[in-house]
């Protein structure tokens, strides 16, 4: 997915080691399953979306959004805020 405004604009979304982050190319495929207003959100087949409070070194404060292995999908409501 690419980040259309704010700092990160040009920016694709990517985890290469599960961690969702902003990075200048992307080779991912990612998708959202559901319907209505909420949605899962995966990479890949196998690598469901997650919201963890595990995080890698150096990151800061918080929960992160990994895309996690076998991990068990979340549910997410799509919302769009215009600025």
């Amino acid at each position: 997915m690419k980040i259309d405004d704010g700092p990160y604009a040009g920016y694709w979304l990517d985890s290469s080691d599960g961690y969702v982050c902003a990075v200048g190319s992307s080779s991912q495929r990612w998708r959202f399953l559901g319907s209505g207003d909420h949605y899962e959100w995966w990479q890949g087949d196998s690598r469901p979306v997650v919201i963890t409070d595990t995080k890698p070194s150096g990151a800061g404060n918080g929960y992160q959004l990994r895309a996690q292995y076998r991990a068990t999908p979340q549910r997410y409501t799509i919302s769009r805020i215009d600025g």
